[in-house]
């Protein structure tokens, strides 16, 4: 039989565990010392007699006494819930039952906790009452708060740091002008920072501690900002001119008491579109403007001429698009063919083509993986519908797409989930899809020749089957797209907007020169391919108060760029091709900031 005698020390070490010296003497029975190796078991046990932590290791014994240090090993250390829960230590020998009784550790183990503290885990009851002395908090200027005199008492200075006053919530003048210049800060507006200031701001004219603070423009060469009271005007210098350095001056006062504290802000530059990246195809023009349009991260266009296929662009890196692939359209023998408006689904790009005619769809997941040699996914037949088939558009759930037929009142639609093809003819009225259709809550929209000519906007009813003549465009009619309410329809020679005032029914709000071939959004701005070198935009914040002519042209400010066609917009990018200089490019223009 064995005695061990031990009184157990503890050293801790690093987090997160901790290890700890356990010495003590091992005697036989007859009370004669141990001199051998033995194998001894150390278990550690919560109130429980719940097995915490174990370990087992040869200990060297030399005379009775034994020293060895436990939990040292990384692969099974001691860690904080055992000291949290530890209550018992026994110990077996060379394979005897544990010895009794167990040694009991009490708080002496679990000192060990004390090396990390759990966030949050010290509160108010655990501190003891005037533990802590002023040295232990922040003073002025980063430095450690003083001893303070008999009867003040602390006072927060508003930054984290603290001060000795009166037992009074009054300041001096001078105390107050230096907390409210300590203080005083510039909120911008959204998205605005001092580094880049957009738009108009407001000021502070009252402090805290009840100064009074004016503004002025202490540098403004460039009259950049008006201070008028604690509003600042904002006046940002002409695109090119470079941005302007400018500084406010405050004024902080109180009865007789004054400093001043300066700001200093760059106020930047108007935005001008500019081209970000390009890349050189080898397509051609086509008079009457074929399909273009931006999906996913692909820009896809028809040019017609004598390319009569499907180009692909990848527009994933704005600064380096590259020429993913030509696809052949099998069903376009003619230039007069190629698809006007194409249309997405999910990942699928549906694309009209006159011969046959019929619908071509192709997967656009990823345009990367597209080559020469993609094919379409499937064909859908279109021939009860007539050979003019250039215009697909979905509606506002995805379920249907319609196709229009140029030369004819009748109107295709093809189910997405099946691909089954539909004939759908106007009980009554006549609907011609002529250049373009659109669609809008359940109606149809095109142009055709009620009247003898691809002027007239007409609508077809699809749930009531009933079609009908709208306001006359007036000119040929190339391009309608929608911007709420309101109906912008691209013509020779102007682009018209008319407010739907029923579905019905539409009355003519503005007219705008310039030929409108297309028309895409992008924000509170009309992007408009107004035909040969001009690509134009239009403010159309606040509609009802557009006066007539208000399109301005960008394209005058993208050197380098000659004769501009097949457009799309996407966020704050435009994409087009150029087929007026060679080689013939497609260019990436950053449109708006």
């Amino acid at each position: 039989t064995l005695i061990i005698l031990s009184i157990p020390c503890f050293l801790f070490a690093s987090d997160p565990a901790n290890s700890f010296t356990f010495q003590g003497v091992l005697q036989d029975s007859d009370g004669v010392p141990i001199s051998s190796t033995v194998n001894m078991v150390f278990k550690i046990y919560d109130s429980s007699d719940n097995i915490l932590w174990t370990e087992t290791k040869p200990v060297q014994i030399i005379s009775g006494e034994f020293h060895l240090l436990l939990g040292k090993s990384v692969s099974n250390p001691i860690g904080f819930t055992v000291n949290e829960q530890a209550r018992y230590i026994g110990v077996a020998v060379d394979g005897d039952p544990e010895m009794s009784p167990r040694q009991e550790v009490g708080g002496v183990l679990r000192a060990g906790v004390a090396l990390s503290v759990t966030d949050n885990a010290i509160t108010a009851s655990k501190i003891a009452d005037n533990a802590i002395a002023p040295l232990k908090l922040a003073g002025p200027n980063g430095a450690a708060l003083t001893n303070g005199m008999n009867g003040q008492v602390l006072i927060s200075n508003g930054d984290g740091t603290f001060r000795w006053g009166s037992a009074s919530t009054t300041y001096t003048d001078q105390e107050a002008v230096v907390f409210d210049k300590s203080g005083l800060d510039i909120t911008y507006a959204s998205g605005d920072t001092s580094d880049a200031v957009t738009q108009d701001f407001s000021l502070s004219d009252l402090g805290s501690y009840g100064s009074s603070i004016t503004w002025s423009e202490s540098v403004d060469t460039g009259n950049n900002v008006v201070v008028s009271g604690n509003n600042v005007t904002v006046t940002r210098p002409s695109a090119g001119s470079g941005d302007a350095e400018i500084t406010l001056l405050a004024t902080i006062t109180k009865s007789g008491q004054s400093d001043t504290k300066e700001f200093t802000m760059t106020i930047s530059q108007l935005f001008a579109p500019g081209i970000t990246g390009s890349v050189e195809v080898s397509a051609s023009s086509e008079s009457s403007f074929p399909a273009s349009g931006i999906y996913g991260n692909g820009f896809y266009f028809a040019p017609g001429g004598t390319s009569l296929d499907l180009y692909v662009v990848d527009v994933r890196v704005k600064s380096a698009p590259v020429l993913q692939a030509i696809l052949d359209l099998p069903d376009v023998t003619a230039s007069y063919m190629v698809p006007k408006k194409m249309e997405i689904v999910g990942n699928n790009l549906y694309v009209p083509m006159c011969d046959g005619p019929t619908l071509a769809v192709f997967d656009i997941t990823d345009p990367s993986t597209m080559n020469n040699s993609t094919t379409p996914t499937a064909t859908i037949s279109l021939s009860s519908l007539g050979s003019w088939a250039r215009t697909v558009v979905a509606d506002d759930t995805d379920t249907y797409l319609y196709i229009g037929n140029t030369g004819g009142s009748n109107i295709g639609r093809v189910t997405v989930a099946d691909n089954t093809f539909t004939l759908l003819t106007p009980a009554s009225g006549t609907f011609e899809a002529g250049e373009y259709i659109n669609y809008k809550n359940g109606y149809l929209y095109g142009h055709g020749s009620n009247s003898g000519g691809e002027t007239d906007l007409c609508y077809y009813d699809i749930s009531g089957n009933t079609a009908g003549l709208m306001t006359s465009a007036g000119s040929s009619v190339y391009s309608i797209e929608f911007y709420g309410n309101y109906m912008f329809i691209g013509l020779s020679g102007s682009v018209k907007i008319f407010e739907l005032t029923a579905p019905t029914t539409n009355v003519l709000s503005s007219s705008h020169s310039g030929t409108g071939y297309d028309i895409d959004f992008t924000g509170t701005t009309a992007v408009i391919d107004t035909g040969g070198t001009n690509i134009s935009t239009l403010d159309i914040s606040n509609i009802p108060s557009l006066s007539d002519n208000s399109i301005v042209n960008v394209a005058s400010s993208l050197p380098g760029t000659s004769s501009l066609q097949y457009m799309a917009t996407d966020g704050s990018y435009l994409f087009f091709l150029d087929y007026g200089i060679t080689p013939v490019k497609v260019f990436v223009v950053q449109l708006v900031e």
